[in-house]
């Protein structure tokens, strides 16, 4: 898997666990998340536009954003966290088995049904820098 492909699977809310003191405002069942995702640096690359459901428990939900499992060997460390009942941001970098790194910024906000984001990257590619931009709305769609 590229770095690219990573970056997009990251964006895509498949983002070490963490533990948390409160848990954030959302109700659990089976929600519906849709994302638009840009890309901006020295190769012009096509956005894209993704819709998934899954089934989320409300206690479990920072750690499915920050959970990051990659066969190819990228590693991530959490530098920055912080979270709410009604938001989290973080702070992820990231190394691939090829010496690459990226930075990863992340803000969501929790709704109770429903919850927004916006997740952004910076990676350094053999095609040059590349800026990422996701956009993230979800919400509940019925019981799991």
């Amino acid at each position: 898997m590229t770095r690219l492909s990573v970056l997009a699977l990251l964006a895509a809310g498949t983002l070490p666990a963490l533990a948390t003191a409160e848990t954030p405002n959302i109700e659990s069942g089976e929600w519906e998340f849709e994302s638009e995702t840009s890309f901006e640096g020295d190769m012009d690359m096509p956005g894209d536009s993704q819709t998934s459901r899954e089934c989320v428990r409300s206690e479990d939900i920072v750690d499915s954003i920050l959970q990051m499992d990659d066969e190819q060997g990228v590693e991530c460390s959490i530098t920055d966290q912080s979270v709410s009942e009604d938001s989290m941001t973080y702070t992820m970098s990231c190394t691939d088995p090829q010496g690459g790194s990226f930075d990863i910024d992340g803000e969501i906000s929790f709704m109770g049904d429903t919850a927004s984001g916006v997740f952004s990257a910076t990676m350094d590619t053999d095609m040059g820098e590349i800026d990422m931009t996701q956009t993230m709305e979800g919400r509940r769609i019925g019981d799991c």
